[in-house]
């Protein structure tokens, strides 16, 4: 597996090149902490599959995102 971290500005790009086989699954999380202070906001987090020598080429199902809302308690 192959790691590399990108950043420009305030994005941060993750990216991990491996192989698996046919059925194979993958988890994949992402751990971290966020200071907000006393404000609130909303954050979104998304993840894309990309596609190599073959495989599952439909591309509408290889991405997902959710957004993370906080806000002062």
């Amino acid at each position: 597996m192959t790691r590399h971290c990108t950043q420009s500005g305030s994005l941060r790009q993750f990216s991990d090149y491996f192989q698996s086989g046919a059925g194979d699954r993958l988890s994949v999380g992402l751990t971290g902490s966020f200071s907000a202070g006393a404000s609130g906001g909303s954050l979104t987090v998304s993840g894309v599959l990309v596609g190599g020598s073959g495989g599952d080429g439909k591309s509408t199902n290889n991405l997902d995102a959710d957004k993370v809302e906080y806000f002062q308690q």
